[in-house]
C-alpha cells in the first residue's frame, strides 16, 4: 500500500477513534453495566443477538468490546468479523453492520471509563443513563419491600448522579442536607446553567448548556428535614455508598435528638446542633474509610462504620442539649431562627402586587397626611447596626420599643402590637432587648 494511502487512512483512523471517544464521554452508558447493554442493542433492533452474547458471557459494553483479540488501530477488521460478530448475529446476516457499530460504541465508553479511573474523573460526576437509573431504583426497593415511596420521598436523579460519582472517585465526601432533593422537582424543572469545558477532540473550549441544577431541598420544617435525610439514605443504597438500613440508624439517632425532651434548665438540640453532628460522622467515616468506599469482598466499608460513628465522643457531644439562657423558654424555634433564614424558603415581605405593603403603599404608614419618609419595617437609628432586621425569619414584626428601652405590654419572648419581644440580631433572637445586651 503506498505510503500516503497509509497515512490517509491512519488519519481517517484517528478522526473515527476521536468521534466515538468523544461520543464516550458525553454518554450516559456505562461500561460494566448490563442492563445499558441490553437497552442500547433492542435500541438498536439486534433482539435477535441477544441469546447469543449471553451465551458467551457478553453482558456489558466492557466484555463486548474486549471480546476478541483485535486491535482498533488495525484497518483491517476481518478478525472482528469473523471471530466475533459472525457468531453472534448467526443466520442474521443483515445484523453484521449493526453489531459492528454497537462493537466501536462498545470500545469507545470503555476506553472512556479506563480513562477516567487513571485521571481521577476531575470533570464531576458521569452521567447515568435511564436504563441505569431505573435499574438502581429497582434493586434498591426490591430489598425494601416495606417502604413505599411517595413523591417526597422519590430520590433526583441528581442526588443519585452525585452519590455514584463518589463512589466512582473512591473518596467519601459530605452530602448535605439542601443536596438531597426530590424527583419531583426536576419534573418541574431546574435553572438553566452554562459551563465552559475543554473538548477532548480539539482541545478548545466549548460551552455547554444543561438545565439539571436545581435548587435546595426544602428544610423548613422537622418533617421535610427528615424526609431529606430519608431521600439521601435512598440515593446511598442507590448508589451502593452505604445500605439503606446503616442510614437508617444514623437518621434515627439525628431526629431522636432533634425531638427529645431536654433536662430542666436545658434547651432542646437544635438544627445547627444535627447539622453540626451530621458533618462530624462524616467526618469519622471518611477517617475510617480512607483506602476507599467501594466493595471490597462484597461488603461496603462504610456500613462497618456506623457502629463506631454512633459510639463516637464527638458526634454524641455535638448533639448534647445546651444551657437555656436566662428569659428564655424550652421552644427550639427561638435557637432555629438563624438556621430557618438561611435554609427555609424565601418569604414575600411586601414586593409588587402585595396590596397595602409594597413600596409606595399608604396603607398602615405613619397615619392621614403623614410625611415621614422612613419606609415601613425600617429600623430607627439606635438599632441600625450590622446584623439587625426589623423582621424575623417568618417575616413577623419585632417590637423595637422593646430593643431600645424596653415595653411592658408583653413578656419576654412574646409579642406585643408592636411586634416580636426578641432581639433584633439576625444571630441572637433571644428574648431580651438589643441594647441591653448588645448596644
Amino acid at each position: 500500500m503506498p505510503k500516503s494511502r497509509k497515512s490517509s487512512d491512519s488519519r481517517s483512523l484517528r478522526s473515527t477513534l476521536s468521534v466515538v471517544f468523544a461520543f464516550s464521554l458525553l454518554s450516559a452508558m456505562v461500561s460494566m453495566r448490563s442492563e445499558a447493554f441490553w437497552a442500547r442493542m433492542v435500541d438498536l433492533g439486534l433482539e435477535d443477538c441477544i441469546g447469543a452474547c449471553k451465551a458467551k458471557g457478553l453482558d456489558t459494553m466492557a466484555k463486548f468490546a474486549f471480546g476478541c483479540e483485535f486491535n482498533p488501530q488495525n484497518p483491517d477488521s476481518s478478525k472482528l468479523t469473523e471471530e466475533l460478530l459472525k457468531p453472534i448475529a448467526g443466520d442474521h446476516t443483515e445484523h453484521i453492520p449493526l453489531l459492528r457499530m454497537l462493537w466501536w460504541e462498545s470500545w469507545g465508553v470503555a476506553t472512556a471509563d479506563l480513562r477516567r479511573n487513571a485521571e481521577g474523573g476531575t470533570d464531576g460526576p458521569r452521567k447515568l443513563g435511564v436504563p441505569e437509573l431505573a435499574e438502581r431504583r429497582k434493586q434498591t426497593l426490591k430489598n425494601l419491600p416495606g417502604l413505599t415511596v411517595t413523591q417526597d420521598l422519590d430520590v433526583s436523579d441528581q442526588l443519585i448522579t452525585e452519590v455514584v460519582g463518589i463512589v466512582d472517585r473512591n473518596r467519601l465526601k459530605y452530602v448535605a442536607w439542601e443536596a438531597c432533593t426530590a424527583r419531583t422537582m426536576e419534573i418541574a424543572g431546574g435553572k438553566v446553567d452554562q459551563t465552559w469545558v475543554t473538548d477532548p477532540t480539539t482541545g478548545y473550549l466549548k460551552c455547554e448548556t444543561s438545565a439539571t441544577k436545581l435548587g435546595d431541598a426544602d428544610l423548613a420544617t422537622d418533617f421535610k428535614l427528615d424526609l431529606a435525610l430519608r431521600r439521601r439514605g435512598l440515593a446511598f443504597d442507590m448508589g451502593d455508598l452505604m445500605s439503606w438500613n446503616c442510614h437508617e440508624r444514623l437518621r434515627e439517632d439525628l431526629m431522636s435528638a432533634l425531638t427529645r425532651t431536654p433536662p430542666p434548665g436545658y434547651a432542646r438540640t437544635s438544627k445547627q446542633q444535627l447539622r453540626r453532628a451530621d458533618e462530624v460522622a462524616f467526618d469519622i467515616m471518611a477517617k475510617a474509610t480512607e483506602e476507599g468506599v467501594k466493595r471490597v469482598g462484597g461488603h461496603r466499608p462504610l456500613d462497618a462504620t456506623i457502629d463506631r460513628v454512633l459510639a463516637h465522643r464527638d458526634y454524641n457531644l455535638a448533639l448534647q442539649p445546651l444551657p437555656a439562657s436566662s428569659g428564655s423558654s424550652n421552644d427550639r424555634r427561638t435557637q432555629d431562627q438563624d438556621f430557618d433564614r438561611r435554609v427555609a424558603p424565601r418569604i414575600d415581605r411586601g414586593g409588587k402586587g402585595e396590596k397595602g405593603k409594597g413600596k409606595g403603599s399608604k396603607k398602615g404608614g405613619g397615619g392621614k397626611g403623614s410625611t415621614d419618609k422612613k419606609p415601613k419595617g425600617a429600623l430607627p437609628e439606635q438599632l441600625r447596626h450590622p446584623g439587625c432586621d426589623a423582621k424575623d425569619a417568618k417575616g413577623n414584626n419585632i417590637c423595637f420599643a422593646y430593643n431600645i428601652d424596653g415595653c411592658d405590654a408583653a413578656p419576654p419572648g412574646g409579642s406585643c402590637p408592636k411586634g416580636r419581644h426578641v432581639c433584633v440580631l439576625a444571630s441572637c433572637r433571644k428574648g431580651h432587648g438589643y441594647m441591653k445586651t448588645h448596644g
